[in-house]
Parts: C-alpha cells; structure tokens; sequence
C-alpha cells in the first residue's frame, strides 16, 4: 500500500501540495476565531454529578445571586504595635473604594457585545466590602487589629481569562498608590484572591507554553543543520507540522462551531507541544530513509517513493500508538482531560497524513537541491571495500561512533549488558513506587514566591485565617424543619457549637450562621466588642431577622427549608489540607446532626475547596481508568504490528519501566532543590507522564523492532539486531534530542507543574533513546538469539 502511494506521489507530489494549500486558505477563510468558542475556567469542566456542581445548583436555586465564583482581595496592613490608624481607614473608605468603584463601572460597561453573548454574565466585577459595611464589616479586620481586608466578588470562574483585565487594572492601581503620596506612610497593600491566583496560573501556563514553539524551531534548524548541514531538510519537517498543525487547530473550530467537538483555553499550545515532537520524528525518519536509499545508488524519484513503501508502516504503526494513547483521555471524567484527547488525537492524525504525503511531495518539489550545499551523495562510495548499501551514510553521522560500540557490546554480552541496565534503573523505580501517592493539589504551591497572588496570601496569613478568602458554604437542606423558627435555629446552633468543640481538629478558624451570624469564634471567646457593635444600630428581633434573611433561603419551592453556614477553615482554600479538612468537616456534621433528622436532611457543599476535592475525586478515578486504556490500546497496536505476544509484552514493560524511573528522578530532582519546602509532584504530573511516555515511548521501539526484522532478512537474526541498531540509531538520537527539547521548554516559565512536567517528558524521552531503545530492547532480542543461552527465539513467534 505504501509503496504505491510513493509511486502515486512520484507522479502528482504537484497536486498533493495544491490540495494542502487549498485546505489551509479555505481553512483560515471559515473558520472562527479558536478563543472565541474555547471555554474557560477549571471547575466548570467538572461534571455536572459531582457533588459540588449539584451544591452549586443547589446555591444557585436558593440563593440567587449570592453564590461568587471568585475573588479579588486586597490587604491592608501595618507592622505598627499601634494598628491600623484614623489615616488608614479614611484612605481605604475615600480614596481606594472610589477608585474600585471607578474600575467595576468602567469594567462592567465595556465590550457590551463581548457580554451579550448567551453565556457571558453582564457583571465581571460584583460587590465590593470593606470595613465599613453593616455586618460584613466587622469580619474583615483582623483580631490583631493591624490589618484589614478590601474584597471584590466576581461571578466568573477564578481561572477565566475575563479576569484578567480588572486584576491588572486593581494590580496597576495599587502600584501607583504604594509609588504616590495617597498612601499613609506605613500603610501596605497587597493582592491575592482567587481569581489573582488563577490569573497568576493561567499567564504562567500559557507563557510556558508559548516557549515551546519557538525552541522547538531553534532546535530543529540547529539539530538539522549539523546532522544534515542542508537548510531545506531542516525547512520540509518545520514547514509540514507548520500546516498541519495550522489546519487541525483550523477544522478543530469549525468543528467545534458545528457541535461536533468541545475547545478550552489552553488546548491550542498543548496540542502543539504534543504534536511538535512525533511529528518531526516522522519526518526525520522518512527523511533518513530516503538518504539511505541514494547512498544505494537510486535516483532520487525512486529512492523517495521506495523510502516512502519501506518506512511507510512503521510510522503509521507509531503514529498509532501515540494517537490512541493519547486518544484514551476520552474516555476520563474531567473536561479538560477529555476535550484535549479528542483535540490532540485529531492534530496528530491529520500530522500524520501530512508526514506521509506532503512531506514527500516538498521533497519531490526540491528535488536534488533538498540536501544543498552538502555535496551530492555519490552511490560509488556505497561499493568500496564491500560496504553494505546506506552504511556510509550512517557512518557519516555524528552519533554514529557511538552507536557501533554499542552494537558491539551488544553482540558480546547482551545479558550481562542487560541485567547491569536495569539494576542501574531499579533504586528510582523503587523510589517512584514508595512516594507514588506523594501528589501536591495544591494551586497556590506551584506558583513561585514572587507571584503577586502568593506574596499576596502570605502577608494575608500574618493577619487572618488563610481560608477567609474561600469560606466552604455548607448547605442543609431539610423538608421537614423550618430554620426561620426558634426550633431550626436551635438544630444550627447545636450542630455549630459541636463543630465548634473540636475546631482544631477539623482546621476550623470561625463559623457563620443563622444563629451566630458574626462568627462562633466571636461568641465562643467572649469578645462582645463586634457583638455590642451590631446591637448598637438593631434590636435583636431586627438582628435575628437580618440573619435569617441572609442565611435562610426565601425562594417558593425550597422556602424555609435550606440554610447556608459559612465555615471558615484555617488553611488555603486550594491546598490539599483544606481537602482533607473538608472531608473530616463532613463526616463532623452528619455525625452531629440529630439522629431523628439525619435520614431527612441533604448536605452539600460550595466554594473552591468543595470544587479542589472533586477534581482530586475525579483525577484518581479517571487516572486508573486511563492508565488500564492506554496498556490495552497500545498493546493491541503492538500485537496486530510485531505478531509476537511475548514481545509485546516485553516492550511494554520496558515503557513502564521507563516511567517509574523518570517519575522517581524527577521525584527526586525537584527534592533537592527544596528539600524543606517540597511537597509533592503536582498531581497533574504522574498522569500526563504516563500518556505521553508510554504512547510516545513504543515509537523509537516500533521504529527499532521493524528495522530488525528487516535486516534479519539480509543479515540473519543475530547480526541483524546489531546492523538496525548501527543504522538506526543516529537518526533516533536526533528525533530523541528534539523530542526532549520540545518537552524541555515546558519547564522554561516559572510554573512549578509546567517545570516538573517539561523536566519529566524531556528526561523521559531521552532515557528512552538512550537506554530503552539502544540497550534494553536490542538486548534483550540478542539474549533471546544467541545459542549461549539456547536460542529463545522460538518463543518469539
């Protein structure tokens, strides 16, 4: 099949260029702008069963207009013995809220068209509290009374890109205060909240990102340039991925307009970095057959389109691989994981489309100019000394030195090679097994200390309760109690003071309800200051009516029966010991409702650390799901391709042994950079490793194996082994070297998960071409042929 679509491409390689040009200019004419259709956020890609999407309906029905997705926050605060002063106060009331003010209107009134859309709230900034507002007030000065908090409330997700503009206009803002004479002398300002945080995230991420690119050209004109020392080689595998990458992003919307597929923000630079490395392995190693074949004395027409019929299935078997590896992510729960392998699967298919068609076809355009200005390749070079044909093209190379040592060792001592290998691999695998469940959730950890958001929560933590930004709002709803009357606030007021009794277990800082609307810390402690405050400016029936009117739900189907209490807990609202505290709240309160009631009465949960939990829930199940579906499909492809089930097997185990070491490394690397301060690889870390590594992984052994059978036939099965290796192996260390460096550019930002990631892929793939590919599998194939160790080869079969 292949070899007469070489033949084809010979005759209309014309053609097939027009077609691709054609699809990119009607492409580029249709389709809609990809940022336009991508949705935004984080937990909005949660499914809709997860119990803090139906705590947000929930909310939502209740409670409408209350629930705040996210938050700006400001904090006021003075290192002063004294506190804050008359001055401060005054500037906080009449020179920064007016300016905020200023902002949310000139925010809210732009681009009204941008907000009309059916799905675009009409209001990006909300409310804005500070010190001075009834009730509320109180709650946002801290005990120590040196500092205070300014608080915006945004009805958006805390990562939406929407975000941005009013973060950094509040960010300039306070920038020009701290560098002016407005501020109080003393007086510090900082910003955090939640959605300074997933402003904070999503720039680094996307910086990160946008680094890929760019060294990944940088790396592939250098590589190319030094292996080849022929520019238009360098410029054919650059200029296809540049056009089938442009196209698939292209169709992704067009398809995304129709329905068909879903987008996020973020997909089109993760598509790309995924896309970039087996692409131009593709390329490179058409590219390197079809120099072999005119170091065999064939013209260039013939040498291409047989080049084309000999390599032709192993890289539609290796794009394969990667394709339905990836593809799995399908099948996971969480949104993002699903919409990127239905994105990316479609990018590398069309990639591989273009590799095995306009590929050729620009090589068949440049004709004998392709490797100008190295001089043309002379096939009686080919016939001195009775060289094999392609030897001296291999030999030429400037990895191939060492490759000819290695199939050397190779020949002599496979399995002692072998076994000394992998006892070599063996302490971090180890390592990767006993701290495999040792993952950070934590958003705020991966940002770097100097991120505004981060410096923002810490000095808010000198201050306040670091959850005070994300209160968990625990919802309970009961059809047969009325929490209006005495009686259900009685039932509040218990089941708040039990909690209230074990609140450093539970990571309690304060509770808010019904019943104590100002804080069960107040109350609890004695400090009647806040309370004598309140009673000061209302009776307590109009106290005790104001907070049944904000913590008790009016709506006509629900009236009376649900009551909000916000918990405040004493750690980040996106760690992972918020996670773990919400868990022990919950079990707290079911144990503490009345046992009469319990049965009757639903509870849910509603903020950022009800939204963390259910992506960590989410990520475990979709993590073991994805991992048993990418081992299938993969094994499958190399079943169908070698038709050897033992050596399947054995490939694949050299892939998961692959990524326990390099998840045990790179576990071990980034703790020696901050012994003292390292938590965790990022959760999102393990996952993506494991899909990209394993998929990515079988290629260079897929390109390997099918070179050995090859040779096998000209050579006999145990020379065989050590003449594909020798002539495969400069061209997989070259796609291994850019293949790596695409994947090291994650790691460029400042981003704690993008570095871990970008230092993961990289050293993954370069273990694979260093060790995996030209030791470990070739070993183990000599092993199975050699007679010293009774010929095994049968069982290959």
């Amino acid at each position: 099949m292949f070899q007469r679509l070489g033949d084809y491409l010979s005759k209309w390689w014309c053609v097939v260029i027009g077609c691709w040009l054609v699809a990119f200019v009607w492409l580029h004419l249709i389709a809609p702008p990809f940022n336009d259709l991508a949705k935004e956020g984080e937990f909005v890609f949660l499914p809709e069963t997860m119990p803090s999407r139906q705590g947000e309906a929930l909310m939502n029905k209740a409670f409408p207009g209350r629930q705040t997705s996210s938050n700006i926050v400001i904090v006021a605060s003075r290192d002063d013995e004294g506190g804050l002063t008359d001055d401060d106060r005054s500037f906080i009331d009449e020179t920064l809220r007016p300016e905020l003010e200023g902002i949310r209107d000139k925010v809210n009134s732009s681009s009204p068209e941008a907000q009309q859309r059916g799905d675009k709230p009409t209001i990006l900034l909300g409310q804005i509290h500070t010190f001075s507002d009834t009730g509320i007030g109180n709650l946002l000065i801290s005990d120590d009374g040196k500092a205070t908090l300014v608080t915006i409330e945004l009805p958006i997700d805390f990562q939406d890109t929407r975000n941005w503009l009013p973060v950094q206009q509040i960010s300039d803002l306070l920038g020009t205060f701290q560098r002016g004479d407005k501020l109080p002398k003393g007086l510090q300002l900082a910003l955090t909240g939640s959605a300074t945080l997933g402003r904070d995230l999503s720039t680094a991420e996307a910086a990160s990102a946008r680094n890929t690119g760019t060294l990944t050209i940088a790396l592939v004109v250098i590589l190319l340039a030094v292996i080849y020392r022929a520019p238009l080689i360098a410029l054919v595998p650059l200029l296809t991925l540049f056009i089938a990458v442009d196209v698939s992003l292209h169709l992704l919307t067009v398809l995304a307009q129709a329905g068909y597929v879903p987008l996020f923000k973020g997909l089109k630079e993760y598509t790309t970095v995924i896309t970039y490395g087996p692409g131009i392995d593709y390329c490179l190693f058409l590219i390197a057959r079809y120099e072999e074949n005119l170091e065999a004395c064939s013209s260039p027409k013939k040498a291409l389109a047989d080049a084309i019929g000999q390599v032709g299935a192993a890289i539609l078997a290796s794009a394969a691989t990667v394709t339905c590896g990836i593809g799995m992510l399908t099948f996971a729960q969480f949104g993002k994981f699903h919409d990127a392998g239905i994105g990316i699967s479609v990018t590398l298919a069309i990639t591989l489309v273009a590799t095995l068609t306009l590929t050729p076809a620009l090589l068949f355009l440049v004709g004998h100019w392709a490797f100008w200005p190295k001089p043309g390749v002379r096939c009686s070079e080919n016939k001195d000394q009775g060289a094999e044909p392609g030897e001296h093209a291999v030999q030429k190379d400037l990895f191939q030195p060492m490759w000819n040592f290695m199939s050397g060792v190779i020949e002599r001592h496979p399995l002692r090679l072998l076994l000394l290998t992998i006892a070599g691999m063996m302490p971090f695998v180890v390592l990767a097994v006993a701290v495999y469940g040792n993952v950070n959730y934590g958003l705020l950890e991966s940002l770097p200390k100097a991120a505004t958001s981060a410096a923002g929560a810490r000095e808010l933590g000198k201050h306040f309760p670091a959850g005070i930004t994300g209160p968990v709002s625990v919802l309970i709803q009961n059809s047969a109690v009325d929490f209006r009357d005495s009686s259900g606030i009685s039932m509040i007021d218990d089941l708040v003071e039990k909690l209230m009794k074990d609140r450093e277990g539970l990571q309690i800082a304060d509770i808010r309800s019904v019943s104590q609307p100002l804080g069960a810390a107040h109350d609890s402690t004695g400090d009647s200051d806040s309370e004598s405050s309140f009673q000061s400016l209302l009776t307590r029936k109009a106290k005790r009516d104001r907070s049944v009117e904000h913590y008790v739900t009016s709506a006509a189907d629900l009236d009376g029966h649900v009551t909000e209490i916000e918990v405040v807990l004493s750690t980040n609202p996106f760690s992972i010991e918020s996670v773990w505290a919400l868990d022990r709240l919950s079990t707290a309160i079911n144990a503490a409702l009345p046992s009469e009631q319990s049965n009757k009465t639903t509870v849910a949960f509603v903020g950022p650390t009800a939204s963390v939990r259910d992506v960590n829930t989410i990520s475990r199940s979709d993590q073991q799901r994805i991992y048993l579906l990418v081992v299938i499909s993969v094994f499958a492809i190399l079943v169908v391709l070698l038709r050897s089930f033992l050596l399947s097997v054995y490939l694949m185990l050299t892939v998961l042994l692959s990524y326990l070491a390099t998840l045990g490394v790179t576990w071990l690397a980034f703790y020696g950079l901050d012994p003292g301060g390292f938590i965790g690889l990022d959760w999102t870390v393990p996952l993506f490793l494991f899909v990209v590594l394993i998929a990515v992984g079988e290629d260079y052994n897929i390109f390997l194996v099918t070179r050995i059978h090859e040779e096998q036939k000209v050579h006999g099965p145990k020379k065989g082994i050590t003449v594909a290796l020798a002539k495969t192996g400069s061209i997989i260390t070259s796609c291994g070297f850019i293949m790596a460096g695409t994947f090291a550019s994650l790691s460029i930002g400042t981003l704690a998960r993008m570095q871990q990631l970008g230092f993961a892929l990289a050293f993954g793939v370069l273990l694979d071409t260093f060790v995996i590919r030209p030791i470990i599998v070739p070993a183990f194939l000599a092993v199975m042929h050699d007679d010293r160790y009774g010929n095994l080869s049968r069982y290959l079969k």
